[in-house]
């Protein structure tokens, strides 16, 4: 029992140490880009066609240039946010194969 108890502790120690690190960096971006990116919405529609996913003219470089000059020291990119609840039974299409969001 000893044993597992200072495996715990170890485990926590360690997420303490993590959290601690991502704390310490202060300032940030989360960028949160998908289909809705495209289609001008804050959800997108679930149904439409993946050709609509076009960044031909896509520039992430200006994006970590802007955060850098603000002095942000991390970025976390975000591609696949789920819909809002009272959308969560909605049938929608990934890659050609349907799949069901479990609410």
């Amino acid at each position: 029992m000893g044993g597992e108890d200072t495996q715990f502790r170890s485990k926590q120690e360690h997420l303490y140490k993590l959290q601690k690190l991502f704390l310490d960096l202060r300032f940030g971006m989360f960028i949160h880009f998908n289909m809705a990116t495209y289609q001008n919405l804050e959800w997108g529609d679930p149904t439409a066609p993946p050709s609509m996913f076009s960044p031909g003219k896509l520039d992430t470089n200006q994006w970590l240039s802007a955060a850098k000059s603000a002095g942000m020291t991390y970025s976390c990119l975000t591609t696949k946010v789920f819909p809002p609840p009272e959308r969560s039974s909605m049938r929608i299409q990934t890659n050609g194969i349907f799949t069901t969001i479990a609410s």
